[in-house]
């Protein structure tokens, strides 16, 4: 298994290195200049773990060169991304789109092997009888893959069918204060040592946002919002600090991963990791209030639209 004890509790998610991304992004994609302060000051506060995909743009090029300029030691995770059609290739030229992905993250990054891989999609997994996912197993035997993982996208159910697999060593999902499904599930009590790794703490930025804006992107969530707004203001902490907390106080993650578009956000996130955990009492009251928020607000596949704005990259 991966070790938790080797990552970080913190990891830096780096989809805003490679292209704009998410919800409530306003500044676009990060300039280089300050993807090497952000890799400095993280790796300053023990921040080592970055999570990139060869389909974030070009994160993947951007740190290679970013932590050859630090000189760093980070451990990254990055994904087998395939194209759409992958199911209509056969099985030769499935084989080649996957060496195509494994060899190109390789020399974007400029790694021998990568250190933690995870398939991007759960139907990569189950597809013709885990081809896929026999042939990255191969390619970790082979030297290019250390450690193999699975990024969940649809829920507990897909992760607890991974639980099943013994070379399935890391997971990786979509936790937050309005999501209880994973511990609805019961998937924490069932995870034994399968690192869990866990990504939208913000839920891509829906939770950090006013909820009469957010009625105009995911109308359902608005109620949700008002009443996580309202805990936070009973408990005088900011909505930032209370999802946050929330998160990083869960002793059942090894890792909690938080997009980062900007050093002022990277250091903002090192001051609330400071942050007092949050009582247990409190944590009860979060999982009664929240027990029953639908799947397609705390799941932004479900959302309408797609807000990914098309902002200047900065120089």
């Amino acid at each position: 298994m991966v070790s938790p004890s080797s990552f970080s509790r913190l990891g830096l998610g780096t989809v805003q290195f490679g292209q704009a991304y998410g919800i409530n992004n306003t500044t676009g994609q990060v300039s280089f200049k300050e993807v090497c302060e952000i890799l400095n000051l993280a790796h300053a506060y023990g921040i080592t773990f970055l999570d990139t995909s060869r389909n974030y743009g070009n994160s993947e090029e951007v740190i290679g060169r970013a932590v050859r300029e630090v000189e760093k030691d980070f451990t990254i995770c990055t994904k087998l991304d395939l194209p759409a059609n992958f199911r209509d290739l056969d099985d030769r030229s499935l084989i080649e789109e996957i060496d195509a992905s494994v060899n190109g993250s390789l020399d974007a990054l400029g790694l021998d092997a990568v250190p933690l891989y995870l398939l991007h999609n759960f139907d990569y997994y189950t597809w013709k009888d885990h081809l896929i996912w026999q042939v990255v197993q191969e390619r970790r035997d082979q030297g290019l893959i250390q450690k193999l993982g699975i990024s969940i996208g649809n829920g507990p159910h897909e992760a607890i069918e991974a639980l099943d697999d013994k070379y399935v060593t890391a997971l990786q999902i979509p936790y937050n204060i309005l999501d209880q499904r994973w511990k609805q599930s019961g998937f924490f009590e069932k995870k034994n040592n399968v690192t869990v790794i866990t990504r939208s703490a913000y839920l891509q930025g829906l939770l950090l946002m006013d909820p009469k804006k957010a009625a105009e992107k995911v109308k359902d969530a608005v109620p949700f919002l008002k009443r996580f707004h309202e805990l936070a203001e009973s408990w005088d902490m900011s909505i930032k600090e209370l999802a946050f907390s929330y998160v990083l106080g869960s002793s059942e993650v090894d890792v909690t991963i938080v997009g980062v578009d900007a050093l002022s956000q990277l250091r903002e996130n090192i001051e609330l990791m400071q942050t007092p955990p949050l009582p247990d009492e409190a944590r009860r009251v979060i999982e009664q209030e929240f027990s029953e928020v639908p799947v397609e607000v705390v799941n932004p596949s479900f959302w309408t639209r797609h807000f990914t704005q098309p902002a200047a990259v900065k120089k």
